[in-house]
């Protein structure tokens, strides 16, 4: 009879042992799953930022050869 009860006691425990285990490999998976959706907004939000970067200092060197055609709106060639 103790047998039986310290066989079935075991098995308990090696249930909730697993579960727990799963439990906190479904926490570190969904951990894992936000760095990596994070690591990625925050990609694409730097490439976004070096576009627009990029964009406005084209403009600006633009705005820039007009300017030093006296406005007529003529190119310099380099």
């Amino acid at each position: 009879m103790l047998t039986a009860v310290i066989a079935v006691l075991g098995t308990l425990a090696g249930s909730f042992v697993t579960g727990a285990l799963q439990l906190f490999a479904q926490r570190a998976q969904r951990a894992a799953e936000e760095l990596a959706a994070r690591r990625s907004e925050g990609l694409e939000a730097v490439a976004g930022l070096s576009a627009a970067l990029a964009d406005h200092r084209r403009a600006m060197a633009v705005r820039e050869e007009i300017r030093l055609a006296d406005g007529t709106g003529a190119r310099r060639v380099r």
